[in-house]
């Protein structure tokens, strides 16, 4: 009979406890939402400190793509001097035919340059013509794709081809005396909306090495 009225005596100390289990829950639910609250706050600053990491990288991207757009847009332009050495023998405008009291205007420069000396791409562009032309022998035209042509003739060899893409800088030919020619030299000419312009308003004075 005594071990019966133990069990009721168990579960009223079971009972009595529950307080303090209610009071641990509400304890445990506080720091829960503590926790939660801190969580909350620490992803907040780090996806503010990502949000203004990846704007900084991103001004930076449109700032290094606009410095690429300006160099490509300057590249496709024909402002290399298009020679590694070499003296202008002759310059652009009128001058007398040989042989004759006729003037003609000469629309290029020609730079006087050892024998094999390379050419280069003046600017960025298409091989529009590569070959042969007559009284300028072997014959290079670029077109850059903003209304300029730039044009090299009397090369004693050439190094593209029709419809090749070439950057500016690149071996186009080689220096030569092929053609009407009294020696070897490069005949350079540009041509801005189908009219020759003089060159030397656009070369540099020296090819970027």
């Amino acid at each position: 009979m005594n071990m019966e009225k133990s069990k009721p005596q168990e579960k009223q100390i079971c009972h009595l406890i529950l307080p303090g289990r209610e009071y641990s829950f509400s304890l445990t639910l506080f720091r829960n939402l503590l926790l939660g609250l801190l969580v909350f706050v620490i992803l907040s600053f780090s996806g503010l400190i990502y949000w203004s990491v990846q704007t900084y990288k991103f001004r930076d991207e449109i700032d290094d793509y606009q410095a690429f757009r300006q160099q490509r847009q300057e590249s496709l332009l024909p402002i290399l001097w298009p020679t590694e050495e070499g003296l202008i023998s002759f310059g652009y405008g009128p001058r007398k035919v040989v042989g004759s009291d006729q003037v003609e205007l000469h629309t290029g420069v020609d730079i006087a340059a050892p024998f094999g000396a390379r050419v280069y791409a003046s600017g960025a562009g298409v091989v529009a013509f590569s070959g042969w032309k007559g009284g300028y022998g072997r014959y290079v035209c670029l077109d850059h794709g903003n209304a300029y042509v730039s044009c090299y003739a009397h090369m004693s060899e050439l190094a593209v081809e029709s419809g090749d893409l070439v950057e500016q800088g690149d071996i186009i030919g080689y220096v030569g005396s092929s053609g009407y020619s009294t020696g070897p030299h490069l005949h350079f000419e540009i041509f801005y909306n189908g009219e020759a312009i003089n060159p030397l308003e656009l070369l540099r004075k020296t090819k970027e090495k």
